[in-house]
């Protein structure tokens, strides 16, 4: 049986220095004292002093159910191999250290089933600070810090499934702070997640994941995008912040639900949707963007409801996105217009609010199929500097709606607009209240 050595490095001066490295497995009470670059573990052990320079991988798992306490020790590497490397074992926990300078700070590979990472410092390595590929189920990760990456902070990949990674702090790296390929039913949340050199958390072919209650700021490009059919996930009560795009961005992705989270600050719009369907979009509270709070194109049967879009340039925007459900939104305090749709037919815009903005507060353009119009019902558009409501395009219907006080006309609609009736119109600019329907005072 070998005997544990005092240290991995001799002492010379640092990455010059002549490095020990032990190819030999350890077990029993050898296992607690060892202090060698590439060991295999198969039982409990602590570190009593720093792994430095190693030329290859820091420690490798070697069993099952073993605790490694780094003991608030450093391993610290050459830019190569892996900090600490689990190819498959389960149950296996790593905490209370410091792991730098690997292509991969933590690595659970395939196989590995109930492993704990907790209350680590993740830093400076090349390609990924902690990642799980086809990591089985139950794996947390958790109260790490991930920070500085030369490319991603933390990575989910190749059917990594049943994992939750909690109270993290993702900060600095240079690439996607959290990603997700091809992995599901995984729990992200309450991280704070910030500063990305990329985005902050991108999910890509990844379905059925719960995104709940983190923190993303300062990313240099969208805060959070769903990518490539990444289906039925759930996105709730996050607060997204000083993104360098859209907080949110979801492209042919379908089925999410998009919930009570809070956007301010974006750099592009809110949220954009592109090609994506049968989402649900609902009370969240997106203000202080540089382009429309919620913004839809060429994507259908989508529910957007009870969202606060306020003091944007513009609230809601939908643009070649059929049979969508808009309704129960405050859109008001715009730029420009509070709700526009472009070229979509089949939407029913309802029970909305659109007032005070510097333009119209509903804009409708684009001529509609026979029988294929939107339905504009019931909505308050009063005060705006423009119009209350504006139909560009025939084929649309109005009914029920309130334009009171606006800056132009109450309602404007061109022929071929069907009045539904009860639009109600008072106190606008322009004396006739209403053109081309009938408006109540």
């Amino acid at each position: 049986m070998f005997h544990a050595l005092a240290s991995c490095v001799s002492a010379t001066p640092r990455r010059l220095g002549m490095v020990f490295l032990a190819t030999v497995v350890f077990s029993g009470s050898d296992a607690a004292q060892a202090q060698v670059c590439g060991q295999t573990l198969v039982a409990n052990t602590t570190l009593t002093a720093n792994l430095l320079d190693c030329p290859g991988n820091g420690l490798v798992v070697g069993a099952n159910n073993i605790v490694i306490n780094l003991n608030g020790r450093t391993i610290d590497g050459v830019g190569l191999g892996v900090g600490i490397l689990n190819n498959g074992f389960d149950n296996v926990t790593i905490r209370n250290g410091r792991i730098q300078e690997f292509d991969f700070g933590v690595q659970l590979n395939p196989g590995t089933l109930g492993n704990l990472v907790e209350t680590l410092t993740v830093t400076g390595n090349e390609f990924v600070g902690i990642q799980l590929s086809n990591a089985d189920a139950n794996n947390r990760i958790r109260n790490n810090t991930i920070t500085a990456q030369a490319q991603r902070g933390l990575v989910l990949l190749n059917g990594s499934t049943g994992n939750v990674i909690t109270f993290n702090t993702i900060t600095f790296n240079q690439g996607m702070s959290v990603e997700l390929e091809s992995s599901g039913s995984n729990t992200i949340t309450d991280n704070q997640i910030n500063n990305g050199g990329d985005g902050g958390l991108r999910l890509t072919a990844s379905s059925s994941n719960v995104i709940l209650r983190n923190t993303i700021t300062d990313t240099s490009d969208s805060g959070v995008s769903f990518e490539s059919a990444s289906n039925s996930n759930t996105f709730s009560r996050n607060t997204l912040a000083r993104t360098g795009d859209s907080s949110l961005s979801v492209t042919s992705s379908n089925s999410n639900r998009i919930e009570s989270n809070v956007v301010t600050q974006i750099g592009d719009a809110g949220l954009v949707m592109t090609t994506s369907n049968l989402n649900l979009v609902l009370t969240n509270t997106i203000r202080g963007t540089s382009d429309c709070g919620i913004y839809l194109q060429f994507s259908n049967d989508n529910t957007v409801r009870g969202n606060d879009v306020q003091f944007n340039p513009c609230g809601l925007d939908l643009a070649h996105s059929n049979n969508n459900l808009i309704e129960s939104n405050n859109a008001s305090n715009s730029q420009g217009s509070g709700i526009t749709l472009e070229d979509s037919e089949d939407n029913t815009v309802r029970l909305n609010q659109s007032n005070s903005s510097t333009a119209t507060g509903i804009y409708v353009v684009g001529v509609a199929a026979p029988g294929a119009g939107n339905l504009i019902t019931t909505n308050t558009t009063n005060g705006n500097l423009g119009d209350g409501i504006v139909i560009a395009s025939s084929g649309h219907t109005v009914t029920g709606n309130t334009a009171n006080n606006n800056d132009g006309w109450g309602i404007y609609a061109v022929p071929g607009t069907t009045n539904g009736g009860t639009n109600h119109a008072s106190g606008n600019s322009e004396a006739a209240q209403c053109f081309g329907i009938v408006c109540l005072p």
